[in-house]
């Protein structure tokens, strides 16, 4: 529900939903994943990014949930770097929460919330599970660039090890 619901609020459309029961669902290869280029300025100083997330079987060995590569970060690879099953949890490339995938759901079909929060004011960004802070780490004292492209369900150079499958 979490990635419809950004897709199409993005396109400046709502989404409602009872219950959990609408999702999208990404395949096992490297040309499943969407993306999109969209202005990121709204997000520029903070952001929070939450989902529900199911990991699959079909899931490559360190699968991405989300990146966003901006068009000009000298320095640095991805803006943000979400992966579901901890191994990723970056802003800005730091790596600074990447010992936290112990506290992930590791099993395939289990459904957990998932919230990676980032602000410039305090420099810190902050990832939750179920609601629960497991880890927090600071950033660098600068705004996110505004433009590039969001990626959901790969990293932007599409490996099989990145392939999300959830």
């Amino acid at each position: 529900m979490f990635f419809v619901s950004i897709f199409l609020s993005l396109l400046g459309l709502t989404v409602s939903s009872d219950s959990l029961t609408s999702s999208l669902s990404f395949g096992s290869t490297t040309s499943d994943y969407v993306s999109f280029w969209f202005n990121m300025s709204p997000f520029s100083r903070a952001f929070s990014v939450c989902s529900f997330i199911k990991n699959s079987e079909n899931s490559g060995s360190h699968p991405v949930l989300l990146n966003y590569k901006a068009e000009s970060s000298p320095g640095v690879d991805l803006e943000i770097l979400i992966g579901s099953k901890g191994h990723y949890n970056r802003v800005f490339g730091d790596t600074g929460l990447e010992d936290i995938n112990s506290k992930f759901p590791q099993s395939s079909g289990i459904w957990f919330h998932y919230c990676l929060t980032w602000s410039r004011t305090t420099r810190m960004s902050k990832v939750y599970i179920n609601g629960d802070l497991v880890g927090e780490d600071s950033t660098e004292d600068r705004d996110l660039y505004s433009t590039g492209t969001l990626y959901l369900g790969n990293i932007y150079y599409l490996r099989s090890a990145y392939v999300f499958g959830g």
